[in-house]
């Protein structure tokens, strides 16, 4: 019996731990704190808590989680960056191209002594001189557009 009672006893006393703190400032001035007391120190009452390993497994699963969502969206992020990045390829190229398709119409246009519409039925229209310098300044506007 008198056994028992001793495991109880020293049981209890090794889950809580109980400790005096002490607080005294020295002749420069300086805080200090220490588990032994000195001459003049204030024992500070501190009380503690037990420690909730419930909650602390909350806490880290909650981290984790936040962690994880993080992660996801960082990763979300650069997906978007490498579409937008490749959307912005896409259009570098296709203005590339309308560039140098515009500098080839120009070219012909201004090599062309006339120019001439395609009919319906198969035939042309030739431009006049004023319609011929109108399509050349829109050639060039074009050019200036996609090439500028």
């Amino acid at each position: 019996m008198l056994r028992t009672i001793a495991l109880i006893v020293s049981s209890v006393a090794a889950t809580v731990a109980v400790a005096d703190v002490y607080r005294w400032v020295d002749s420069e001035g300086q805080v200090h704190y220490s588990d032994t007391p000195v001459r003049d120190a204030e024992r500070l009452e501190i009380e503690s808590q037990p420690t909730d390993p419930a909650r602390i497994l909350a806490e880290r699963e909650q981290a984790a989680a936040l962690g994880a969502a993080r992660e996801l969206r960082e990763e979300q992020d650069a997906t978007q960056a490498a579409d937008e990045a490749g959307i912005a390829a896409d259009i570098a190229d296709q203005r590339a191209a309308n560039c140098e398709k515009a500098r080839q119409r120009l070219e012909s246009y201004d090599a062309a002594h006339r120019l001439y519409r395609p009919q319906e039925d198969g035939g042309r229209e030739y431009l006049s001189d004023e319609e011929l310098d109108t399509a050349r300044a829109d050639a060039r506007l074009d050019v200036d557009e996609w090439c500028g």
